[in-house]
């Protein structure tokens, strides 16, 4: 069994966040009004800084409260020391305490400054530059449980914990993770750990997919005030230095696509029995609950991981489906749509396929070339015939510029659209559309696009709802298809637009899980 220790965490944690003083150094901003200020640290929901007053002739452009380019300020305190980057110090207010006191000159005037602290850490940046071990810690308000939708999986024990954690492995271009929740103490955490040594920016990457994927999978993304906790031995026992990580809020808007509890989205009839030739019971039919019941393998998971981070498209197209879920209709279905265009772009350049040609056929493709140019001649002709006397050499230019453009998408006729390249990966993968998205793909992507209105003018606002929020389900599993294609994934996923008909009132073929 693996041993986690977390206790160390937090203690370490209880010591870097409890209120202090000390005394600023601003490294190489060494004029910076705030060197050798006595300041308080205050944590709350932000991290407060509030510097001594100090002498100030700069009213109004504070340019003296500004740090240079990759500066690092100090808080030395007796028990620990603070460190942040000059670029995450940001002034929450600025007053100027003595300003009406009416001794005061401009070579008196005082001003105090409270700014808010972000990423600040226990270590200077000069620790982050090393390959470290490093512990993501993340509280949340309910422990996640990864035992029947996730395999294969493993159990830790948790030196503080009265239960063990269910942990499962991630791993991606030869290095390992481990993600695993745990309650201690009537706080429940999320824990990411690095089982290689990394640099912190690559840590920060693999910990936003995981969350990423884990969003796009059962619908939560979690997020919010954490910790990443740095180490030099592989055990995670003895944590050296300690960081503040901020991310988007916790959202829970979001519409998972795996399951293993069919029961959800399936109504299964009554099993009915008979006796065989030998007298023996035995079930008729094979509509069973228990196909469905196989968990998302963790090979999957850790590729889908790898495409957020290698591919900047796929890493886009994560964050618009994930976050479009609390968007209005009118802008969540544009962003669905972008999304899928990003994903349809990665699948076609692995696919190596380069043909965008409607017809292929080598005898049509040549009779077609004949007739555009055959075409752009006319089209040349009419331009001489039309021609008013008297223009300048520049103006037919222009004129003639006009012409070309007609000729190009002639010659351009046999060129497949934007629509049908979305479909083609469809085909590679070996999942035939519906009507209903092919509809999607070849009408309504371009009603939206082009700013067209969905529906004639004078429809029922209700009806126009129900069908703008099908279309929004219809995209999404899409998106989900190829993604989870793309990961080498096979196997029952969630057939968004059957499972909420209920809602958008449309008929909607297959079941509400469908294979893949």
């Amino acid at each position: 069994m693996i041993c986690k220790y977390i206790n160390p965490n937090l203690k370490l944690l209880e010591k870097f966040r409890t209120n202090n003083s000390g005394i600023i150094t601003t490294g190489t901003s060494k004029n910076h009004s705030f060197n050798g200020l006595q300041a308080s640290v205050k944590f709350g929901k932000d991290i407060e800084l509030k510097p001594d007053s100090f002498l100030s002739k700069n009213l109004n452009d504070h340019k003296d409260i500004r740090f240079r380019k990759g500066a690092e300020m100090k808080l030395s305190c007796d028990s620990i020391n603070y460190y942040v980057s000059g670029s995450d110090i940001l002034p929450n207010s600025i007053t100027f305490p003595n300003f009406n006191d009416p001794e005061v000159d401009g070579n008196s005037l005082k001003k105090q400054v409270i700014v808010n602290l972000h990423n600040l850490s226990n270590q200077s940046k000069e620790h982050y530059k090393k390959h470290r071990f490093y512990r993501f810690l993340l509280p949340v308000k309910k422990v996640l449980s990864f035992q029947g939708d996730f395999y294969p999986y493993e159990f830790a024990k948790v030196d503080t914990a009265t239960n063990n954690a269910l942990t499962i492995n991630i791993e991606m271009e030869n290095e390992n993770y481990h993600f695993f929740s745990t309650h201690i103490k009537e706080q429940h955490y999320i824990v990411i750990d690095s089982l290689n040594k990394v640099v912190l920016e690559r840590f920060t990457q693999v910990v936003n997919s995981i969350f990423m994927t884990y969003a796009f999978l059962k619908g939560t993304y979690y997020g919010g005030s954490a910790h990443i906790f740095s180490y030099n031995d592989a055990e995670l026992k003895k944590p050296v230095g300690i960081r503040v990580f901020e991310s988007s809020e916790t959202k829970s808007k979001g519409y998972e696509i795996h399951t293993t509890n069919p029961y959800r989205y399936i109504n299964f009839k009554s099993p009915k029995f008979k006796k065989d030739e030998e007298g023996k019971t035995v079930r008729l039919g094979k509509d069973t609950a228990r196909k469905y019941i196989v968990e998302f393998p963790m090979e999957n998971y850790s590729k889908l991981c790898e495409l957020i981070i290698t591919r900047g498209s796929i890493l886009r197209s994560f964050i618009l489906i994930i976050d479009c879920n609390s968007s209005p209709l009118e802008l969540k279905i544009p962003s669905l749509f972008v999304a899928l265009e990003n994903i349809t772009k990665i699948v076609v350049k692995k696919s190596g396929n380069k043909s965008t040609e409607i017809f292929e056929e080598k005898e049509i493709n040549k009779r077609i070339k004949e007739i555009s140019e055959e075409a752009a001649k006319k089209i040349k002709a009419l331009e001489l015939e039309n021609r008013p006397k008297g223009l300048s050499s520049i103006e037919i230019k222009e004129r003639k510029k006009n012409y070309e453009r007609l000729i190009t998408k002639l010659h351009q006729i046999n060129k497949g659209s934007n629509n049908q390249k979305l479909a083609e990966p469809f085909e590679k993968f070996g999942y035939k559309l519906s009507k209903d998205e092919e509809n999607a793909l070849y009408i309504h992507r371009n009603k939206f696009i082009n700013g067209d209105d969905f529906f004639i003018l004078d429809v029922d606002f209700d009806k126009e709802f129900k069908e703008l929020l099908h279309l929004s389900f219809l995209i999404h599993k899409l998106c989900a298809i190829l993604l989870l294609k793309l990961s080498g994934y096979s196997g029952y996923i969630i057939n968004l637009p059957k499972t909420y008909a209920y809602i958008t009132q449309q008929k909607t073929s297959g079941r509400g899980l469908i294979k893949i």
